[in-house]
């Protein structure tokens, strides 16, 4: 023992005079040389002496008590809390427990206190895997090897865990030191990530609890330590039924971390949202919750919260859709789509049981939908208007499979659809784009008014509507010319009768009452000379227009036309029109004034009105004929009316409505105008007109759900009368309810997320990028296939080909080829067994191949002209050249003979001339002149004078 003391007091004396950084150094080389290896040891003790040639071996034997006793007597004043804190240096690193335990022993022997936590938690070393070394060891060591009891920054909240978790698993309360977790943290984000993991999976597994609360306290950089220890906490602190004291301290300390861990937990779990939403409401955080989650999780959790009761989803919904807007709009549209995808896959697999969180979301999917129609004002971006329309069609086939095929007469039994709707708009579209003619669009619309099939007449009767409603005052040129003409041709093919053909020749009357050179004035006179033809059948309607001023210079070949048809009248048999006979106009002209003045009640009117139109009196059916039309007229007018005027107007139209006076067009025409008129402003006068008639006939409005929907998506109606859209969606449900256990395959209408997806196969087949083989193969799966959705698919798919089978003449070339070539693979692969729509197939794929030729012919003849023209245009180019050549060659002839004149008449021809009396001598020089003979005597007499 004596001998190593003198060794080591020898050894040490070579680095007099000591101080704390030396004897730090020596300790680190005393303490690294534990592993014992040799060849670590050499180059420490090589590094720390220098040049010296002692023997530093025997360092290796010493023992903390010879080290410290050595030291004190040649150093009594060092001060060891400094040595420790200079441990911080190049090599120092613990290689075992063995090492570890001989720096504590030798800190032990040296001093009586407390191990100095700053100097392994205050800061981070620049030795950073030194530090790591010595924090790997001091984390589970025994308290009375180590201890951080007298940490100054101690976490003091440990009430929420187990007293004999503190007690037995820290011990030394490593993990109830914050700078012990701060400095793993500041280590973990300086690319030590992976060694401060290892340090933590301990605690991670026994004391779990105490670790998260830990971490909440401290604040880094980028907090990734944080949130890693957060994520693989909070999942099973949710499963804790006594988790509500810990995450009411984690809310007040570092809502951050909490909110970020709640994320992690929802996201790798969905049944932890139910077990936080449960916590939430115990200690009332659910509000501000809500408020600072993310938007994926805040609409998810406000879902499951409203079906427990606990909020206001509309109200809660509408906060946040007015603040945010198009980012929580586009939010709340995801989540739809991903609730309706879920819904599909239940339905579509019957081993797949709909949990009850997927329930939940769908029933709170209408009010999801509700809320955003009714702030789509709000949205800025057009994208999500597309997508807010495509997804409330498709909830509508989600919520009801399919179709109701009601009674025969479709505007009694519903409202357009929005799939009737898109496609009455397409085929407008095609028209405005120049894809289809006019003349095709007028066979199109000949074709589907008197098809057998509902929804082709729907089709039609939708687009009858739309023109007859739409205000063409704000149209591009070009557009309003093609409307006018569209408009013009309804009336000259026949396809409106009756009271809509009424509407349309007053409309066409008033648009000429505009001023000139208008656009209104600019349609009337486009649709007029379509129908020009048919004012011999309406005199008094074609005396009105002759009243009109029309200038004759712009109109010269229309207004001719007019005289002439109106000279034939007396010889043609003169037709009937409502509205356009002028003693029938007096007369429900009459009528009106009686209701408007009060001389006639409301009941007395819609009594005799019901009594003229079942009436076997032409007279009395054309005056009330004439008192419909003439109603639909004012209507736009009303606008410029007294409130007291419209109150009686809007009574009379409701009831008319509500007494099955109005049908067909007529109704539809209605039950538009009152739709428009409530998406006018709360404050104008149509809206109040919109609501007063609506109030009429409120009680059989249900008949028509989809009109119902639309009403009710109209914001300010539900904030302005409350009331009368509760009573709209009591009713609606009931009629949704009735409508789906009477829905059925057999009646041909298919969910839209169905007929969608066959329109897809179609439209991949049509671009190109499916091949008509590709759905033929797809086309025979399907209909082998067990599975519900593909055999509807299949159905829908052919029953689409079957109905449009008659307005290929629309189609372009390309599409048409890839029809024929469709057509004829699914007659070859027989596909189709049924006998009818064998035939139907039949006539498609004649059609199609008819209308080819058609179009190849047509291309020929055109080619052929073109050639012509093209040869005819070259020979007449060669005569204008050839008879150009000749015109200038004469032009050159005739310039050449002038010129030829010009230099013979100043010749002087003949000898004796030349020596005769033209010339006169000037001295010894004769000149040539051709001066008269008075001005030559003149000249001779002046010469002799000057001589």
């Amino acid at each position: 023992m004596q001998d190593n003391i003198s060794q080591c007091q020898e050894i040490l004396s070579l680095f007099l005079p000591l101080d704390e950084v030396t004897i730090a150094r020596i300790v680190g080389v005393i303490v690294r040389t534990q592993s014992g290896d040799k060849s670590v040891h050499s180059k420490l003790l090589a590094d720390l002496c220098g040049n010296n040639t002692w023997d530093l071996s025997q360092m290796t034997e010493w023992d903390a008590d010879t080290l410290i006793y050595a030291t004190k007597q040649l150093a009594p004043e060092l001060n060891w809390i400094t040595i420790m804190e200079n441990l911080d240096h190049e090599g120092f690193y613990i290689p075992n427990e063995a090492a570890f335990y001989f720096l504590m022993s030798v800190y032990k022997h040296a001093s009586q206190g407390h191990f100095p936590l700053r100097a392994i938690c205050g800061s981070i070393w620049k030795n950073a895997e030194g530090q790591i070394s010595l924090l790997k060891y001091v984390v589970s060591a025994p308290p009375e090897v180590f201890t951080f009891a007298h940490s100054g920054r101690q976490l003091a909240y440990v009430d929420v865990v187990n007293d004999h978790k503190v007690q037995i698993e820290h011990a030394n309360h490593a993990w109830l030191c914050l700078d012990l977790l701060e400095v793993l943290c500041q280590l973990a984000e300086r690319d030590h990530a992976s060694s401060v993991r290892s340090i933590l999976e301990h605690p991670l597994k026994y004391c779990p609890e105490v670790l998260l609360l830990g971490m909440a306290h401290i604040n880094t950089a980028s907090n990734l330590l944080q949130q890693e220890v957060s994520s693989a906490v909070i999942p099973i602190l949710l499963q804790n039924a006594d988790a509500s004291g810990m995450i009411v301290h984690l809310w007040h300390v570092n809502p951050n971390i909490l909110l970020r861990g709640l994320v992690d937990a929802m996201s790798t779990d969905p049944k932890n949202m139910s077990r936080f939403l449960a916590a939430c409401q115990e200690i009332k955080i659910l509000s501000p919750i809500l408020d600072m989650i993310p938007y994926p999780f805040g609409v998810r959790l406000a879902a499951l919260a409203s079906c427990k009761g606990l909020i206001d989803l509309e109200k809660w919904l509408s906060s946040n859709l007015n603040a945010y807007k198009d980012a929580f709009y586009e939010e709340c549209i995801k989540f739809l789509k991903e609730v309706h995808l879920a819904a599909q896959v239940v339905t579509s697999n019957h081993f797949c049981s709909p949990n009850a969180l997927r329930t939940i979301y769908l029933e709170t999917s209408s009010t999801f939908l509700k809320v955003l129609q009714s702030h789509s004002g709000l949205v800025s971006s057009p994208h999500l208007s597309v997508e807010m329309d495509k997804l409330h069609v498709t909830y509508m086939g989600t919520n009801s499979r399919f179709k109701s095929s009601g009674s025969a007469d479709l505007s009694s039994s519903d409202y357009y659809s929005e799939d009737i709707e898109a496609e009455a708009n397409l085929y407008f579209r095609q028209l405005f784009s120049g894809q289809v003619t006019n003349d095709t669009m007028i066979r199109m619309l000949a074709h589907l008014k008197e098809s057998t099939e509902k929804r082709e007449q729907a089709i039609f009767r939708c687009m009858i509507v739309k023109l007859l409603t739409e205000s063409f005052a704000k149209y591009p040129v070009r557009q309003l010319q093609m409307s006018a003409v569209l408009f013009g041709s309804l009336i000259k093919n026949h396809l409106i009768t009756d009271h809509t053909l009424g509407i349309a020749l007053l409309a066409v009357l008033d648009a000429l009452h505009e001023c000139l050179f208008s656009n209104m004035f600019v349609f009337g006179m486009g649709a007029l000379a379509q129908f020009v033809d048919r004012l011999t059948e309406w005199p008094y309607y074609g005396s009105l227009i002759v009243k009109i001023w029309l200038p004759h210079e712009m109109h010269s070949d229309l207004v001719v036309l007019i005289e002439q048809a109106l000279a034939r009248t007396s010889q043609a048999h003169a037709g009937h029109c409502p509205a356009v006979d002028e003693v029938h106009k007096a007369e429900a002209s009459l009528y009106f004034n009686q209701l408007f003045s009060g001389q006639l009640t409301n009941d007395e009117m819609i009594g005799m009105l019901a009594l003229f139109k079942e009436s076997t009196d032409n007279r009395e059916r054309a005056i009330f004929s004439c008192m419909i039309v003439l109603l639909f007229r004012e209507f736009k007018l009303f606008a410029h009316f007294s409130k007291r005027l419209l109150k009686i107007y809007a009574v009379f139209l409701g009831s008319l409505i509500k007494n099955q006076l109005l049908t067909n067009h007529t109704l539809d025409i209605a039950l538009q105008n009152v739709l428009d008129s409530l998406r006018e402003p709360a404050d104008s006068k149509m809206f109040y007109l919109g609501i007063r008639v609506l109030a009429q006939f409120v009680d059989c409005v249900i008949e028509w759900p989809q009109y119902c929907n639309r009403i009710v998506q109209i914001s300010h109606v539900r904030s302005s009368h409350p009331e009368l859209v509760a009573f709209v969606e009591c009713g609606l449900s009931r009629v949704s309810q009735a409508h789906a256990s009477q829905s059925s395959a057999a009646d041909g209408y298919y969910a839209n997320d169905i007929e969608a997806e066959a329109t897809l196969h179609f439209q991949k087949m049509f671009s190109g990028q499916l091949t008509s083989d590709a759905v033929i193969q797809m086309l025979a799966q399907f209909k082998g296939s067990t599975d519900n959705r593909q055999q509807a698919i299949f159905q829908c798919m052919i029953v689409k080909l079957c109905r449009e089978y008659k307005i290929y003449a629309m189609y372009p070339e390309k599409q048409l080829k890839i029809a024929a070539a469709f057509l004829e693979s699914l007659t070859k692969n027989k596909l189709i067994t049924h006998p009818t729509v064998w035939k139907i197939c039949n006539q498609a794929l004649r059609a199609v191949l008819d209308e080819l030729h058609e179009k190849k012919e047509e291309n020929h003849r055109a080619a052929t002209v073109a050639k012509m023209s093209k040869k005819n245009d070259l020979g007449r180019r060669k005569k204008q050249h050839e008879f150009n050549l000749r015109r200038e060659k004469e032009e050159k002839e005739k310039l050449a003979k002038k010129l030829q004149a010009k230099k013979n008449k100043m010749k002087v021809d003949g000898k004796d001339k030349k020596k005769g009396g033209n010339g006169f001598q000037v001295g010894k020089k004769k000149l040539k002149t051709r001066m008269t003979p008075l001005a030559k005597a003149k000249a001779a007499q002046a010469m002799e004078i000057e001589k």
